[in-house]
């Protein structure tokens, strides 16, 4: 018998009820669909202020309606300190330095906002590298229905989440 056994098999603690703690989350959806703000009024109302590492140019805080504190991607170095045990938005994965992530995954819980691609008649495709969100912790999809005026949130991967699959008008 090998001694790696797994033995421990808790249930991971979700933040914003849809964030599991200390994993990698991919959420991503169309452009100015409300992905950051979103996230963080989620992350507020359990009480967490997350840091947005922010490489696509958003609002301040106030602004916004929301805490966190707000850093410029462009400005960080591969040499700054390392920031642990903390709640870290990137938004964008596509603007992202992956040396930078790989340097904070270790001990941070980490929402990472991306895009999809509309291709044909399928919206729910993202824009990230498929095996790379095929592995994240938690995969959700924020979009607008037209037909009914509400912003849904369609959580297809989430470990830990026993709630609805399609969560309507998610922090309206």
């Amino acid at each position: 018998m090998l001694k790696r056994t797994i033995k421990d098999y808790s249930m991971p603690k979700l933040l914003g009820g849809v964030f599991p703690m200390d994993k990698i989350t991919f959420l991503y959806g169309e452009s100015g669909v409300g992905k950051t703000v979103s996230a963080i009024k989620a992350l507020n109302e359990s009480d967490v202020v997350p840091i947005l590492i922010d490489y696509d140019h958003n609002l301040s805080p106030e602004v916004n309606g929301c805490k966190y504190i707000h850093i410029d991607g462009y400005a960080i170095k591969k040499t700054d300190n390392v920031i642990k045990n903390e709640v870290i938005i990137i938004d964008t994965y596509a603007k992202m330095d992956m040396k930078i992530l790989k340097m904070l995954e270790p001990f941070n819980t980490i929402i990472i906002i991306g895009h999809n691609k509309g291709i044909a008649t399928k919206t729910d495709i993202p824009d990230a590298d498929e095996e790379f969100v095929n592995h994240v912790g938690s995969k959700l999809y924020l979009a607008y229905n037209k037909k009914y005026g509400t912003y849904n949130l369609t959580v297809f991967k989430c470990r830990g989440y026993s709630g609805d699959r399609i969560i309507a008008d998610w922090m309206r």
